[in-house]
């Protein structure tokens, strides 16, 4: 048997139009539930927990060309973000990290190494003045890696 994609979708969208308000509407979420108790799902935004979330701080001295620069980094799960501010501005720093504290980082489109080790990490990246290494220290750990929204 060949079904057609006409065929398909025609069957398909009364299905799933009969569906949507039982999934996705907030009318949905309060009706009660097939065994009569009362719906309340809640949202959370859930994140995995590393040994590595917090913020970390370093003051990297001027090196070369390159004058002296602050890197904030915040760490959760296997997410760093954060910035680099020096005396041009201030530059968004994205990365990713292992479970065992071995990452890279982004700076605007200039990229290096980065890894996390107890309450210190190291930074090899390159910026438009050169070559730089970062050593820095955790400043703070958060109480919980899970929000709820």
């Amino acid at each position: 048997m060949t079904l057609r994609r006409a065929d398909v979708i025609a069957v398909s969208l009364p299905l799933l139009g009969s569906l949507l308000p039982f999934c996705c509407s907030p009318a949905a979420a309060a009706q009660e539930s097939p065994r009569g108790t009362p719906a309340t799902p809640e949202l959370q935004m859930v994140q995995h927990q590393s040994l590595y979330d917090g913020r970390w701080i370093a003051n990297v001295p001027q090196q070369g060309r390159c004058p002296p620069s602050r890197l904030t980094l915040d760490v959760r799960g296997s997410g760093i973000s954060g910035t680099a501010v020096n005396p041009t501005g201030v530059f968004p720093i994205r990365g990713s990290l292992t479970p065992r504290g071995a990452g890279t980082i982004q700076i605007v489109q200039m990229g290096g190494t980065i890894r996390f080790g107890g309450n210190r990490f190291v930074a090899n990246y390159f910026n438009v003045c050169g070559p730089r290494r970062a050593v820095g220290v955790r400043v703070t750990v958060p109480p919980s890696s899970a929000q709820r929204i």
